[in-house]
């Protein structure tokens, strides 16, 4: 951990958000550092499907890495999530820290919870009076 604030550490969090009916919307995968740090801290990221798939489009999948330079105490990694009209529970996929210079994980896994807005459905029934 050489050059890192001895008891700072790297996380992720997690997020809940609702994808929408239609085109696309950002979810935000925040990366923070627990102290500023007195050296560069780079960290692999990568998305990884859970009931929410890249490869059926629910979300576009991304990796890289993060530079947190001096001072700097967090990195936004910004995912892509397509609205659909399908009716399905809610979706989830996930982001992997990896790979870590100067700085230990607190959390090294976040969760996305895609909700979707397809409801509340209402059932109307009308009778008819017999005659």
């Amino acid at each position: 951990m050489n050059g890192a604030t001895p008891t700072s550490a790297l996380s992720i969090n997690d997020v809940t958000a609702n994808e929408g009916n239609s085109g696309t919307k950002t979810f935000d995968f925040i990366v923070s550092l627990s102290q500023p740090s007195i050296t560069t801290i780079t960290v692999d990221f990568a998305t990884a499907d859970g009931t929410a798939t890249a490869a059926s489009g629910d979300y576009v999948s991304k990796s890289g890495t993060l530079t947190l330079e001096v001072g700097e105490t967090f990195k936004i990694i910004y995912v892509t999530v397509n609205g659909d009209t399908i009716v399905e529970p809610d979706e989830n996929f996930v982001g992997h820290l990896t790979n870590t210079t100067h700085a230990p994980h607190s959390k090294g896994q976040g969760s996305v919870t895609s909700t979707h807005e397809h409801g509340p459905w209402h059932l109307v029934v009308t009778t008819t009076p017999h005659r």
